[in-house]
């Protein structure tokens, strides 16, 4: 079902309950995911399959993914996929601030806009008639971004807390569990331990029964769901380990034939060098010529000619003239009834 966003997992053991089966998440109801676990104890391996199996299922137009990974930078290869539109490292602070306004803005216009729906993203989508797509933003290693960037976790939290209503979903890792405080790990109702640090962490972080601790194994842990199911499991891998980055450049470029001029939003950032193709998009008359773009609000900036007729351009060397000159006569030319001498 198109409606439906539910990324497998892997596959979950209840012994008490004589039961098996495929663990999923139901991202549009039980929302952000929190995953603790120590290094090596696969964190990274569950970001790429949960991505992997909603990229599947779902066409860039429906879903996007977001990824900051603020460990060993091994989610880079996650680029290839069409679905996600960046995947940023601890020094990309400019990509960093930039997301958190994308997000902001795309937050404050879904409150507007689905006020008069329910207020909710899956009560727009289904009285509207309009399709919105599912926005998920992962960030690896999470105390590693609150110890390089602490002021900017108040601005993660606000949207921990009201994303989910609204389309806006996290998963966020953390090999320590103090680096998450109560305020942060309330907005998270699914929560999964790996391997940890401490046995008793199981039962005070995912509220595990006494005794109930996972085998020592990459990818096996507990999964607690809303704390009303806690289960044993074991992370499903999307192909063998030592293959994983072929794998994912090639599944990449057949998602991208499947979804020609599909690819999610890059995270914008202000060009060393803006060229006609970036802007060209927002020309629609002489009264409407994009000329750059502005630095604080990353969006294309657009001139009026048939107000200002006269305009006086000034530059640091004649070559900067020229190459304005040039872009402006590129897309002028392009206007019906409008003649360039």
């Amino acid at each position: 079902d198109a409606n439906e966003y539910l990324p497998i997992i892997g596959e979950y053991d209840a012994p008490d309950l004589q039961k098996q089966g495929l663990l999923k998440f139901d991202l549009l109801n039980d929302g952000n995911i929190l995953i603790y676990g120590v290094p090596g104890s696969g964190k990274e391996n569950i970001i790429t399959t949960i991505i992997y199996s909603l990229a599947l299922f779902h066409s860039p137009k429906e879903i996007n993914f977001y990824v900051g990974d603020f460990g060993a930078e091994t989610l880079k290869t996650l680029q290839k996929i069409p679905h996600v539109g960046d995947v940023f490292v601890t020094e990309e602070k400019d990509k960093l601030d930039n997301l958190i306004k994308m997000l902001n803005k795309e937050l404050e216009r879904r409150k507007k806009e689905y006020s008069e729906y329910g207020g909710n993203f899956k009560e727009y989508c289904k009285v509207s008639g309009n399709k919105e797509n599912v926005i998920v933003v992962a960030l690896n290693n999470y105390e590693n971004f609150i110890d390089t960037y602490p002021r900017m976790m108040d601005s993660f939290v606000n949207l921990f807390r009201d994303g989910v209503k609204y389309g806006i979903f996290f998963i966020v890792t953390t090999a320590v569990a103090s680096a998450v405080r109560t305020r942060v790990a309330q907005s998270f109702l699914n929560k999964i331990g790996l391997k940890m640090a401490n046995d008793y962490d199981y039962r005070d972080l995912l509220g595990s029964p006494k005794g109930l601790i996972p085998v020592d194994n990459y990818g096996r842990g507990i999964v607690s769901i809303d704390g009303k199911f806690i289960y044993e499991f074991q992370t499903v891998d999307i192909c063998d380990r030592e293959s994983k980055t072929q794998f994912i450049r090639e599944k990449g470029e057949i998602l991208a034939k499947k979804y020609p001029k599909m690819k999610a939003k890059k995270i914008p950032v202000l060009p060393q060098i803006a060229y006609v193709e970036d802007v060209e998009f927002e020309l629609k008359g002489l009264d409407c010529v994009p000329i750059g773009i502005e630095k604080n609000s990353l969006e294309v900036y657009v001139y009026n000619f048939l107000e200002h007729k006269i305009n006086l351009i000034a530059a640091k060397s004649l070559k900067n003239h020229i190459y304005f000159i040039y872009a402006l006569i590129k897309q002028m030319i392009s206007l019906k009834d409008v003649n360039v001498h």
